[in-house]
């Protein structure tokens, strides 16, 4: 059989065809992602396979950054949190170690259903229905009660009211995760719902350009544990796409460098990911994915994701040089659409003098649906100045009230930023050139005489900040992963002792720490040749560099199944003196008077719940289950006592 092996990241856009049966990459394509219509990068790589073999497409198989990389930026649509009989002074106390950047888009009504272990609130639909006009901006709303894992009634009469109301996706948290926490459940929620129009937007372009070349086969999408789901699934679900680009890199570069134990780099436009193998397989995270500060219940692979790649914005001072952890488009990139801005830029290096900071950064209008958005007046005003073609900010006529609201049109997409990038540099230095070399050219002579630093000075001071970059967040990975200590990551002043032996090793100080890796570095995505063996040398081991590395991502949409787990706690419960066991189904308590009967009734319910699952995610044929039973025991008069446990049971299938 063969498959189709889509990857759409914030730079690039790859596909492959792949033959399953003999393992071998048969076409690739690789282009720009136009990010204003995803269609048109999606087709170009289309363009660039065998016609023949796309005829003959089994399967198609897709991955994404467009999630991870919204949640890096901070990035998405505007959208409202529902939380119901969540404690609001532990909310307020504890919101931004989720993720929130505020309590703005959350509201909070008291209700918990009855049947659980603490006396039931009756839901404050009063509440709800006063505060009704809170929602009337939002473009989707979440939903997470409290002990929605036993009783998610609560929810859906929300959902019901809400409605009535409004006609935008709402999501019931419990549909997404079953664990009790609920301001992380909520975090999660949170990004699901805001999540959904990019997916959205996603899977209709691929759709469409499916369509023109007649192919039928079913879709598939990765997810963030490397599994896969079926395009129904991830449209209810798109929080399960987060970092699923970099889990199909991780596992694409562990197929094609055949290593089994190895630091997986993949170097993109918007991000760095770094994933770690061993024997063969993919470390896991325990509890679930956290993403720039967002903590959720999304099971994932373990991938640390950093804003760093080739389209970050460089920043120089005159003293030091700073790789930002946001993309912008690369000026070379801006200008080979729009002529005119290569030609103002060369105006501009013939200057000696500037009114702007940054002369050579500019914004283009990507979203031209603008006036659906909840827009100031002068923030539309941006927004229609912009319609004719991007400008540069030495053309700006009124920066002050620019740069005051420019902010709010970033962080919701619709306007982009271009400056200077390490791609920039990759052009002027011969590496790449498929862009306008002559417009980065122009804007790096602009920052020389804004920095009064030779250009060639300032293009080695990218390079060697990018190198300390990835050299030190690799060590950072592998420390945090290396047991239960920093698991939650390492502290700042760890980390700036690590800065600073890295830089003391460079500048040959008197007393270094050397840092070693115990495996391989194995390098992937288009920048990473040019990093990887330094990189490497300096964590004193080897670098990998695959064939095919550079769509490594599109390969590993390939490579994964159909895995669905789900589980359940049983808690010791004593009922008129009698000792025994109880599990919640389908939020109704069912007592067992032995800790086995407990097992026994809680898998078989689980099976069901799991074969629903992988079904409604694509699965063919037959599954099959794993069961797994952990135990928590005490001490009862002397001797042990099993106090309760967690069963979980694990389905795996496939898709042909």
């Amino acid at each position: 059989m063969l498959g189709l092996g889509i990857d759409t990241g914030g730079t690039c856009t790859d596909a492959v065809i792949f033959d399953m049966d003999e393992s071998e990459v048969l076409s690739v394509g690789k282009t720009a992602t136009t990010k204003e219509k995803l269609e048109i990068g999606i087709e170009e790589a289309i363009k660039m396979l065998d016609a023949d073999l796309l005829k003959k497409v089994g399967f198609v198989s897709l991955s994404t950054t467009l999630a991870t990389n919204a949640c890096v930026e901070n990035k998405g649509s505007q959208v409202k949190l529902l939380l119901i009989g969540a404690d609001k002074k532990v909310l307020k106390s504890y919101y931004k170690d989720y993720g929130f950047e505020s309590l703005d888009d959350i509201r909070v009504i008291d209700g918990i259903p009855d049947g659980g272990y603490v006396e039931g609130v009756p839901a404050d639909w009063e509440a709800l229905y006063d505060m009704i006009d809170d929602f009337s901006d939002a473009l989707a709303i979440g939903i997470v009660q409290a002990n929605a894992q036993r009783d998610n009634s609560f929810e859906l009469k929300a959902k019901e009211i809400l409605s009535d109301f409004y006609d935008v996706p709402i999501v019931c948290g419990s549909s997404l995760f079953s664990e009790l926490n609920v301001i992380r459940r909520g975090a999660g929620t949170y990004l699901n719902v805001r999540l959904i129009p990019i997916i959205n937007s996603f899977l209709s372009a691929v759709k469409n350009v499916l369509s023109k070349y007649d192919i039928t086969a079913p879709v598939y999408i990765v997810r963030s544990d490397g599994s896969l789901m079926s395009e129904e699934y991830a449209l209810e679900h798109p929080v399960e796409t987060l970092l699923c680009g970099p889990a199909a890199s991780a596992l694409g570069g562990g197929w094609l460098s055949k290593c089994k134990d190895a630091v997986v780099v993949d170097i993109g436009g918007t991000t760095t990911d770094i994933a770690l193998l061993k024997n063969g397989v993919a470390l896991t995270v325990d509890g679930g994915i956290k993403i720039n500060g967002w903590k959720t219940f999304v099971k994932g692979m373990y991938i640390d994701t950093f804003g760093l790649g080739g389209d970050s914005l460089i920043r120089c001072d005159g003293k030091k040089t700073e790789l930002m952890d946001y993309r912008v488009m690369p000026v070379c990139m801006v200008a080979s659409k729009y002529p005119l801005i290569s030609k103002r830029l060369q105006e501009l290096a013939e200057d000696k003098f500037y009114n702007s900071k940054y002369p050579y950064e500019g914004f283009e209008l990507v979203k031209s649906d603008f006036e659906k958005y909840n827009l100031t007046d002068i923030q539309e005003d941006i927004c229609r100045s912009l319609m004719n073609g991007p400008l540069i900010y030495e053309d700006i006529e009124d920066r002050y009230a620019f740069e005051n609201n420019i902010g709010v049109l970033e962080k919701y997409g619709i306007v982009m930023r271009f400056g200077i990038t390490p791609t920039d540099i990759m052009h002027i230095n011969g590496e790449f050139s498929k862009y306008n070399s002559t417009a980065a050219k122009a804007a790096l002579n602009i920052l020389s005489k804004k920095t009064y630093l030779d250009e060639n000075v300032i293009a080695d001071m990218v390079y060697k900040e990018f190198e300390k970059k990835l050299t030190i967040n690799i060590i950072r990975v592998l420390i945090e992963s290396g047991g239960d200590y920093y698991k939650e990551g390492i502290d700042k002043d760890l980390l700036k002792f690590i800065t600073m032996q890295y830089d003391l090793g460079k500048e040959c100080g008197m007393y270094i720490t050397d840092f070693t890796s115990g495996v391989p570095v194995v390098g992937v995505g288009g920048p990473a040749h040019i990093f990887m063996d330094k990189v490497a040398s300096n964590l004193n081991t080897y670098a990998v560099m695959p064939k095919h590395s550079i769509v490594a991502n599109a390969i590993g949409t390939l490579a994964g199944q159909i895995v669905v787990e789900k589980s359940i706690e049983i808690t010791f419960r004593s009922v008129e003196g009698i000792p025994g066991y109880c599990v919640f189904l389908d939020g109704k308590p069912v007592e067992s008077e032995e800790f086995d009967d407990a097992i026994q009734v809680s898998a078989e319910y689980l099976k069901e719940k799991v074969n629903d699952s992988a079904k409604r995610r694509g699965a063919k044929g037959e599954i099959r289950f794993e069961e797994n039973v952990e135990k928590t025991t005490g001490i009862f008069y002397g001797s042990p006592f099993v106090v309760g446990g967690r069963v979980s049971v694990r389905g795996y299938a496939g898709i042909n």
